[in-house]
C-alpha cells in the first residue's frame, strides 16, 4: 500500500528534486506534504477520485431539532463513528435522508473509547496519559500497562476479529496483549509508526477476557490514537436488513426553513438543511423534533482520503495515485524553480482522463436500423 511518504518521495524525484542519491530534507518533505494535503482535499468533491457516498445513521435525541454534526466528541452526531480506521468527518454534503422507525442500531465495538476521548473503562497506568484524543507513553526507563475488562459487548469464544491500531512510535515498542483471565493469549508488537490490522481469534473461553496496552523498561515512547476490536468483516456500527419503516425527508433551502411558522414542535421531521462551518462541524436543522427511538439515515458524501501523518495510508482508487503523484510533482516544481516536461504533462493530463473516462464513457447500446420507428414520412422517397 502506498503512504504519503511514499508519494511524496516519488513525486519529488519527477523534478529531480533532491537529486540522485541525496536525501530529502525536512522543509521539502513538510511542504510536498502540505501539498499533498491541499490537493487531496480540493478533489474529495470530485466523483472521480471519490466516488460513490457513504452511510451515517444515529438515534435522535429527545427534544432537539437543531444538531452539531462532526468528529469532535461534544458534537451531537458523532461521524468519526464510521470509518473503521481514521473516521469520517463532518459531511462535505448530504445526498439524502429518510427517518427508519421500529429499527435500532447495533454496536460492534468491543472496546470503550476506542479513540481516547474519554478514559471510560480503561484502567490507565500511572506512567502513561490518556489526553487529547491519544494514549500516550514517554516515561523512558519505566514499564506500564493499561487494560481494559471487554464485557459490552463481550467477545465470543471462536469468533474472528479485526484489530486495528494508529500508532506513532518514537522508541522502544507498544504490546497489545488480548487476555483471559489475566493471562495473554494473543500478542501483537507495535514497533514502529503507522497503521495496523490484524485478523485474530478468540480463541479460549470467555472468562474475565481484557485488553492490555503495555510497554517494557527502558525507553518507551509512543502514542496510540486507535485501539479497536470489532468481528471480522462488519462495521463498527450497523442497521438490521430489511427491518422497519421508511419516511422520506426532503432537502430544503435556508429561505423554506426560515418561513417555517413553527419549528421543532410538530412530530417526525420531513425536511431537513445541513450547513459546513468553517472548520470541521456542519450543523443540521430539521423542521420538526425526531421522535425517541426513531433513527436518522443519510447518504453523506464525505473526505475520506484526506491524510494526517506522512505514514497515512493513501485511502484512493490505485488508478488515482499515477495522476496523484505527477499533480503533486507539477504543484511543487515551481517551488524549485523547475516545472514538468511537455511529456510529464501529457502523461498527468492522460491519467486524469483515464481515471474520469468510466464518467464520461458515452452510451452506444443501440437497435438495428430495420426495427427502428421511422424519423419522417418522405412521399419523394415512395414511404408508404
Amino acid at each position: 500500500m502506498t503512504t504519503a511518504l511514499n508519494l511524496i518521495t516519488r513525486a519529488l524525484r519527477l523534478i529531480n528534486q533532491p537529486g540522485r542519491g541525496a536525501l530529502l530534507a525536512p522543509e521539502d518533505l513538510t511542504g510536498a506534504f502540505e501539498a499533498l494535503q491541499e490537493i487531496l482535499d480540493s478533489e474529495a468533491v470530485s466523483k472521480q477520485f471519490v466516488p460513490g457516498i457513504r452511510r451515517h445513521f444515529f438515534n435522535f435525541i429527545g427534544g432537539k431539532a437543531i444538531y452539531s454534526y462532526g468528529a469532535n466528541p461534544g458534537d451531537d452526531l458523532d461521524s468519526s463513528a464510521f470509518g473503521n480506521i481514521y473516521g469520517d468527518p463532518a459531511p462535505i454534503a448530504i445526498e439524502s435522508a429518510y427517518v427508519r422507525a421500529g429499527s435500532t442500531i447495533t454496536d460492534n465495538e468491543l472496546v470503550d473509547e476506542y479513540r481516547f476521548r474519554n478514559v471510560g473503562n480503561w484502567v490507565v497506568d500511572a506512567n502513561a496519559v490518556l489526553a487529547n484524543n491519544e494514549y500516550a507513553v514517554e516515561v523512558p526507563g519505566i514499564a506500564t500497562s493499561s487494560t481494559q475488562a471487554l464485557t459490552i459487548p463481550a467477545p465470543i469464544a471462536g469468533e474472528t476479529y479485526t484489530l486495528r491500531i494508529l500508532a506513532e512510535v518514537n522508541a522502544g515498542q507498544a504490546f497489545i496483549n488480548l487476555r483471559e483471565s489475566a493471562v495473554n493469549f494473543d500478542q501483537f508488537i507495535i514497533d514502529s509508526s503507522g497503521t495496523y490490522e490484524y485478523d485474530f481469534v478468540w480463541t479460549p473461553g470467555v472468562v474475565l477476557p481484557d485488553i492490555e496496552i503495555a510497554s517494557i523498561a527502558p525507553g518507551a515512547d509512543f502514542s496510540l490514537t486507535l485501539v479497536s476490536i470489532i468481528p471480522r468483516g462488519l462495521d463498527r456500527l450497523t442497521l438490521p436488513d430489511g427491518q422497519g419503516s421508511d419516511y422520506n425527508m426532503i432537502k430544503m433551502d435556508q429561505t423554506h426553513y426560515n418561513r417555517q411558522f413553527t419549528k421543532g414542535n410538530l412530530g417526525r421531521p420531513y425536511h431537513w438543511l445541513y450547513t459546513r462551518g468553517g472548520g470541521q462541524e456542519g450543523q443540521l436543522r430539521f423542521d420538526n423534533r425526531g421522535v425517541t427511538g426513531d433513527i436518522l439515515v443519510m447518504d453523506v458524501l464525505v473526505n475520506s482520503v484526506a491524510v494526517n501523518n506522512v505514514n497515512d495510508v493513501l485511502r484512493i482508487n490505485p488508478q488515482a495515485i499515477k495522476w496523484l503523484r505527477y499533480a503533486l510533482a507539477d504543484d511543487v516544481a515551481g517551488d524549485y524553480g523547475k516545472e514538468l516536461s511537455y511529456r510529464q504533462t501529457q502523461i498527468m493530463e492522460d491519467a486524469w482522463n483515464m481515471l474520469a473516462a468510466s464518467n464520461r464513457r458515452q452510451n452506444m447500446l443501440g437497435v438495428d436500423r430495420g426495427i427502428r420507428q421511422r424519423q419522417r414520412f418522405d412521399i419523394n422517397r415512395g414511404d408508404p
